[in-house]
């Protein structure tokens, strides 16, 4: 009897409970996602083109300290290339998701500062790396194309984050930024700026002979 009694008052609670765990028994296409929060962005003055996919925003988010390439549309934003800013945005979670879309929408909410400057964002280019390298003095060369060059040309210079395997041709995005060196001299350090390569291939790339 006592058992009988006790499922009597647990049952319904479960049931409540596993209804809650399911969004209100609601079937998946029912749920309507509306969460949605609020964002400071800091916009660069300089905007970038990747790869012909379109200019993104450079954007620090919040408490961020590095750039990272933004491509989303923000609703009521215009943006002047020369000109830094400092804005309020809101973001909110799509209801339905849109094919080649963001699964957000962002919605200017306030500016709170502009100011004319060079905000110091790295230059992103496009490298074909060459299956073979070059060592000189124990410094080693890449064989590299940049952009639309057509022509192989040597490169001395670590690049930052690239899993390099001789034999292999790669394409990938190269983040350029300028840096002092302990002489106190302005120079370029280069870095992979997606984690992994546009794409590569095993293949005996036609470089010079030296």
């Amino acid at each position: 009897m006592k058992k009988l009694i006790i499922d009597a008052v647990l049952l319904p609670l479960l049931i409540a409970l596993t209804c809650t765990l399911v969004v209100s028994c609601k079937g998946d296409d029912e749920v309507e996602n509306t969460e949605e929060w609020e964002e400071i962005w800091t916009v660069a003055s300089t905007r970038a083109e990747i790869y012909d996919e379109g200019n993104y925003f450079w954007v620090k988010i919040d408490d961020a300290d590095t750039w990272q390439l933004h491509d989303s549309y923000v609703e009521g934003f215009e943006h002047s290339l020369g000109y830094e800013y400092v804005i309020k945005v809101n973001v909110k979670m799509r209801e339905e998701l849109l094919q080649d879309a963001s699964d957000r929408t962002y919605t200017l909410i306030s500016i709170l500062s502009e100011e004319q400057k060079d905000s110091g964002t790295p230059t992103v280019e496009i490298w074909n790396i060459a299956s073979s390298t070059v060592t000189v003095d124990d410094v080693l060369y890449y064989w590299i194309k940049t952009d639309d060059e057509e022509e192989w040309t040597l490169f001395p210079t670590v690049i930052e984050g690239f899993n390099y395997e001789e034999g292999y041709e790669y394409l990938i995005h190269v983040s350029i930024l300028k840096a002092t060196d302990s002489e106190g001299n302005e120079v370029n350090t280069y870095s992979m700026f997606y984690d992994t390569p546009i794409w590569s291939e095993e293949v005996e790339s036609d470089v010079p002979m030296i």
